[in-house]
């Protein structure tokens, strides 16, 4: 029984090490181990995911915030507190995009892109939490009278 368990287990890690092995040959490896075994240069195309960074997706240039307004970018808002008067509208700025912006869950834009702006009264005293359903950032806005 031992002499089969060790038999086993003596299989079980060549074929893990055979595997191991060939997952670590990088694509000019696998071609040129291909060219040599078949004599021909045709190799079935690897499907290879691209990703583009973050970085490269906004080539737009850069967009203006003024002072009092509130801006939005990936992941925040700036500021991400803010006080007001009860009436007060404040202006939102997508500084990349795209955003989409809530009040206590009540939606009140549209899909905001790069360098659009959407302007909101703010009415009712107290704490409102403003949420960019897209990034998940949250503005917490206090309402005074």
């Amino acid at each position: 029984m031992k002499k089969i368990i060790l038999g086993l287990f003596v299989i079980m890690s060549l074929f893990v090490a055979g595997c191991a092995s060939e997952d670590m040959m990088d694509d000019e490896q696998t071609g040129d181990m291909a060219d040599s075994s078949s004599g021909s240069t045709d190799s079935a195309p690897v499907d290879t995911p691209v990703t583009t960074p973050v970085d490269a997706v906004e080539d737009s240039a850069p967009v203006a915030v003024s002072e009092g307004e509130v801006s939005l970018t990936r992941s925040t808002f700036d500021p991400d507190t803010l006080t007001v008067t009860n009436g007060a509208t404040i202006t939102f700025v997508a500084v990349d995009g795209p955003h989409l912006l809530a009040d206590d869950g009540a939606k009140f834009t549209g899909r905001m892109n790069a360098g659009e702006r959407a302007d909101y009264t703010f009415e009712g005293v107290g704490e409102h939490k403003v949420f960019d359903a897209l990034f998940k950032a949250v503005l917490i806005v206090t309402v005074t009278e």
